[in-house]
């Protein structure tokens, strides 16, 4: 159950971004994260096990899942560079790193022998020749990508807003604790025992934390965005229910200066759309309160619920 709470939690912070995909500069980070969350998912043992033998077993989701990873990285590490200025010709170097790093990678895959489909592939079959091609290259990658990122957001770190500054800086922490990590994943193919134990759980544990904070840092500016435009919506919603009784005897004066002729009953709180018909109803009000000024309480109303919108709406 543990396995499955880091892949739940990526899902969820991946299709967060999901709306956001018009340009490449929000692209990259989501195939990042869609490729991380589904790598995590491949890592739950029953997944592994389930799908290595659904496609011919020899521990090939091993490959795919460590493809996706190296993958993943190189998108985020795009994402980076674009957020932080740099031209498409000083991210040429690094494509052909990827692509270097994926046929090495699969390459090796032919000389595996590892026929008992675990996810623990490293642990049981690292001594290979093979497997120790495929594990020093993807670790010679991961380490690139994590020292340029850490790099690329200690340039450019004074000069972000505050969201932003957290955002990457939990990029950061993650390529920060992701190097040390990569050491230890190497160190356990020589251990024996409880040591090789210990080390392997400690990855497997770190390796997590690492997908987590650099997810979560990506993602946190569309969090933000979200959690303001539901304050709003919420605010809006509120506004409504408290407009309904004056709207309501206003427009029984004045119902030629009704727009919106659809009923405004107790549901329209709970409607789709919260900040459009607060506006429209505020708009009634005022066209109809501009003519009945002896209404007591309206205007307080009014500038209450034109609280929700930015200030230089309400100006107009």
């Amino acid at each position: 159950m543990n396995d499955l709470v880091p892949a739940a939690l990526l899902w969820a912070l991946t299709l967060s971004r999901a709306p956001l995909l018009g340009t490449a500069a929000t692209r990259d980070p989501f195939l990042g994260s869609v490729l991380a969350a589904s790598a995590l998912t491949l890592y739950v043992p029953l997944v592994y096990v389930s799908v290595d033998r659904a496609i011919g077993g020899g521990n090939l989701v091993g490959l795919l899942l460590s493809l996706m990873m190296v993958t993943s990285l190189w998108r985020i590490q795009a994402s980076l560079s674009r957020a932080c200025g740099h031209g498409r010709r000083s991210r040429t170097p690094w494509n052909v790193f990827w692509l270097a790093t994926v046929a090495i990678m699969g390459g090796s895959f032919p000389s595996w022998d590892a026929p008992v489909s675990t996810r623990d592939l490293v642990s049981r079959y690292g001594a290979q020749p093979g497997l120790l091609v495929f594990q020093a290259t993807a670790c010679v990658f991961i380490f690139a990508v994590c020292v340029q990122g850490i790099m690329v957001v200690k340039r450019n770190l004074a000069t972000m807003g505050s969201s932003f500054r957290v955002a990457f800086g939990l990029v950061a922490i993650g390529f920060a604790l992701a190097a040390p990590l990569l050491l230890l994943r190497v160190g356990a193919n020589f251990a024996n025992g409880p040591v090789k134990a210990h080390l392997e759980s400690t990855y497997e544990l770190g390796q997590q934390i690492v997908v987590m904070f650099v997810s979560l840092g990506l993602s946190l500016p569309r969090l933000r965005t979200m959690w303001n435009n539901s304050v709003v919506s919420l605010r809006a919603r509120l506004h409504l229910a408290r407009l309904r009784e004056p709207w309501q005897r206003l427009s029984r004066m004045h119902p030629e200066l009704i727009v919106d002729a659809s009923s405004y009953s107790l549901l329209e709180p709970f409607r789709s759309g919260a900040v459009g018909r607060l506006n429209r109803r505020l708009a009634e009000i005022k066209d109809i309160s501009a003519l009945t000024h002896d209404e007591p309480g309206v205007e307080d109303l009014i500038r209450s619920a034109e609280s929700v919108f930015p200030p230089l709406y309400r100006r107009g």
